[in-house]
C-alpha cells in the first residue's frame, strides 16, 4: 500500500481530488441559490452540506497529493521534474497564508451576516433552509481557510530540504 501512495500519488489522490471539488463546487453553487427539483426529489440544504463536504474532502486529498509527491521527490523515491520546479515558485508560505486569511475572513464575514440575520428575529426561531445557505458557506469557508494556512506551513516546510541544496 505505501508503494501505491509514493509512486502513484495522481491516480490515487489527484483524479479524485478533482472529481470531489469539481462536482461539490457545481452542485453547491447550485444549491446555494435555490433548491433543485429532479423528477419529484428535492435537493436542498442538507444536500448542501454533502456537497460542501465533497470540496472539503477533495481539497485533503489534494493536498494530500501534493506533500505525498514532495516527499517522494525529496527523498529520492521518484526524480525532479519541471513541473515540480514551478510548483514551488507558483506556490509558496506567503501566497497559501493570503488565499487562506483571505478564505477565513470569508467565512467569518458570511457568520457575521448569518448572526445579524439571527439578531434581525430578535434571536428567535429561524427558517432553516434559508440560514443554512448561509452558515453552511460560512462554516466551508473558514475550514478551508484553516486548511490552506495548515497546508502552506506544512509545504514550506517539506520544501526546506530542496531549499537548502
Amino acid at each position: 500500500m505505501r508503494f501505491l501512495l509514493l509512486y502513484s500519488p495522481r491516480w490515487l489522490f489527484l483524479y479524485p481530488a478533482f472529481v470531489l471539488i469539481i462536482v461539490g463546487v457545481l452542485i453547491s453553487g447550485l444549491l446555494i441559490v435555490k433548491p433543485l427539483n429532479f423528477g419529484g426529489v428535492i435537493f436542498d440544504v442538507h444536500t448542501l452540506l454533502y456537497t460542501a463536504s465533497f470540496v472539503i474532502i477533495g481539497f485533503q486529498f489534494l493536498m494530500f497529493y501534493g506533500l505525498t509527491k514532495i516527499f517522494a521527490v525529496e527523498n529520492g523515491l521518484l526524480p525532479k521534474s519541471d513541473r515540480y520546479h514551478k510548483l514551488f515558485k507558483f506556490f509558496n508560505l506567503e501566497k497559501g497564508l493570503i488565499v487562506g486569511f483571505l478564505t477565513l475572513v470569508i467565512g467569518i464575514y458570511l457568520s457575521i451576516h448569518g448572526l445579524l440575520a439571527w439578531k434581525a428575529t430578535s434571536f428567535s426561531d429561524l427558517k432553516p433552509a434559508e440560514t443554512l445557505r448561509i452558515i453552511v458557506p460560512a462554516v466551508f469557508t473558514i475550514m478551508l481557510g484553516l486548511q490552506i494556512i495548515l497546508f502552506s506551513f506544512f509545504f514550506s516546510i517539506l520544501g526546506l530540504k530542496r531549499n537548502v541544496k
